[in-house]
């Protein structure tokens, strides 16, 4: 989103957007972000539609009221990135010679034997309770936590 715009508002705009995701309460950044939006629709309108498209699913976390417990540790693509450079970088050194139907069983192999040496995901005693909640959010009348 932020590549349709010119470049003196990339800065100004990443910033907003950290701080609307930023916010504790889901009201408080959904209102954040449209408002956010309407003044990037005004600059930019494909940088307009692109966030509007994107903006209910980048607020799941605070959805679901785990962005207290969780947000920290989700707020960042950063170590999924990591993990699938790392993975490739692997699989890459075996592609010329691995048939595809073994590809999937040395991958799992490799993420095997690359966990050791991974971060922990800080509060992660609170997935589960997440898991329920935002299989709770796709149905009519769920309960909030």
């Amino acid at each position: 989103m932020l590549s349709y715009l010119p470049q003196e508002y990339r800065l100004k705009v990443g910033r907003a957007l950290h701080h609307a995701w930023g916010a504790l309460e889901y009201g408080d950044a959904l209102g954040a972000l449209k408002r956010l939006q309407q003044r990037v629709h005004r600059i930019n309108e494909s940088a307009g539609r692109a966030l509007a498209k994107g903006l209910e699913e980048t607020l799941t976390v605070h959805r679901a009221g785990a962005y207290m417990a969780l947000g920290r540790s989700l707020t960042t693509t950063r170590v999924i990135t990591r993990l699938a450079q790392r993975l490739c970088g692997r699989l890459r050194q075996r592609s010329d010679w691995m048939p595809s139907d073994q590809r999937s069983t040395f991958m799992a192999l490799d993420l095997m034997a690359m966990e050791a040496g991974m971060y922990r995901l800080g509060h992660a005693a609170y997935l589960p309770a997440l898991r329920e909640q935002l299989t709770g959010l796709n149905q009519p009348h769920s309960t909030r936590i």
